[in-house]
Parts: structure tokens; C-alpha cells; sequence
């Protein structure tokens, strides 16, 4: 009886022994590429949502500040009985302060082909100030929309340019990220072919999949 305890004892701190050693033997092949899958994954999410917030953030930003600007030029024109109106030169970035990015020189907010479309107009801006802080720029996010780079927002004045057949010469442009986003404006958002654009029924300009083009209309002075 005794002997058959020993042997009992024997195999039992054996099978203890196996037993510890299995469980410390750490992670597989396999499951260690089960893991990093699994953190892959949540990766992926958090820095989809993360960058869905970021781009919703800008956007709702540069929607408010373009109405800031909006409101300040519509004072502007009710006090003087025009809107500030703009050389041969290029459109006028709203604010100032606006960074080199990419082929966009400092001082730029629209550039094509390498030709700056719009820029800063210190003259402009200074007409401006007993309404709104010129100070800044109104974004400062680079965008491409259609092969052309943009950069906050500018202002331009076009006597060309109609409105549902109407002339309509002062005008704000904008990009926002992504497809089909709505531009929010005390203006009209218009639609179409320059400079004989219509009202549009969507809520944006234009969008080329990846970024929305907003063509924003102001009213016509008094």
C-alpha cells in the first residue's frame, strides 16, 4: 500500500509539473498572428472614426467662418452701397496670414497649373476690418477639388456673373472635405457653368468624389 502511494504521488506532481510547463509555453505562430490581426482591425476603426471627426470638425470650422466673412461683406455693402470690388489682379483670400503648402506660395488660398488664382489683398482686408478680424486665414487646410489646390476661402467680383439669369457679381468659394458635404451659407449656394450659374438644389457646387466645391452667391447690394 505504501509503494502505491509513492507511485500515486509520483505521477500526480509529473502530471502538475507537465502541466505548468504547457501553460507557460507562451503564444503560437498562430495565435500571436490572431492578435495582430485583431489590433489591426481596431486600429482601422478608431482611425476611421477619428479621421470622420476630424473632417466633420474642419468642415462645420470653415462653414462658420465663411458666414462670419459673409455677414461682414453684406455690412460692408449696405454702409458704402457695394461690395469691395476686385482689380485684374487675382481673387482675394479672406484674412491673412496664409502659409506656403505644397505649390501653394504663402500669401495664396487658389492655385492652378502652378498660376495663383487668389491671394491675399492687403488693401482689401484693411477696408474690411471695421466688420470682421482680418487677421487670420479663414482655414488652413489645403484641398484639392478637381486638380486646383485651395486653402480657406476667397472672395471675387465678377460683373459677368448671373444668378438664375440675374446679375449676381459678388461671390465666395470654398472647398470642404468629402464627397457631397453641405455648404452653409447666409449666401446662395450656386450650381452650373461660370459665370452663368443657378441655384442649387443640392446643397453644394460641385464634388468629385473626395472633396465638395462651394460656389456661395451674395446678395446684391442695395
Amino acid at each position: 500500500m505504501i509503494k502505491i502511494k509513492l507511485m500515486f504521488s509520483t505521477n500526480f506532481r509529473s502530471n502538475i509539473v507537465a502541466k505548468i510547463r504547457t501553460d507557460n509555453r507562451g503564444f503560437t505562430t498562430i495565435e500571436l498572428l490572431l492578435v495582430i490581426a485583431v489590433i489591426s482591425i481596431l486600429g482601422a476603426l478608431v482611425y476611421g472614426n477619428l479621421s470622420s471627426v476630424q473632417k466633420s470638425a474642419h468642415n462645420s470650422s470653415l462653414n462658420k467662418n465663411v458666414d462670419v466673412w459673409t455677414s461682414a461683406l453684406l455690412r460692408y455693402a449696405i454702409d458704402n452701397g457695394e461690395y469691395p470690388v476686385v482689380g485684374s489682379g487675382p481673387q482675394v483670400c479672406l484674412g491673412t496670414g496664409y502659409s506656403s503648402m505644397g505649390n501653394m506660395p504663402s500669401g495664396s488660398c487658389h492655385v492652378s497649373g502652378g498660376s495663383v488664382l487668389a491671394a491675399e489683398d492687403s488693401a482689401i482686408m484693411d477696408s474690411l476690418k471695421p466688420y470682421v478680424d482680418a487677421s487670420s486665414p479663414v482655414g488652413s487646410k489645403m484641398l484639392v477639388h478637381a486638380g486646383q489646390n485651395y486653402t480657406g476661402a476667397y472672395y471675387g467680383y465678377d460683373s459677368a456673373l448671373t444668378l438664375d439669369g440675374i446679375s449676381n457679381p459678388a461671390y465666395i468659394v470654398y472647398v470642404l472635405e468629402g464627397d457631397g458635404q453641405q455648404c452653409i451659407s447666409k449666401g446662395q449656394v450656386s450650381t452650373g457653368s461660370w459665370p452663368n450659374l443657378s441655384s442649387s438644389s443640392m446643397g453644394y457646387s460641385s464634388s468629385d468624389g473626395s472633396s465638395t466645391l462651394c460656389w456661395i452667391l451674395l446678395p446684391n447690394s442695395m
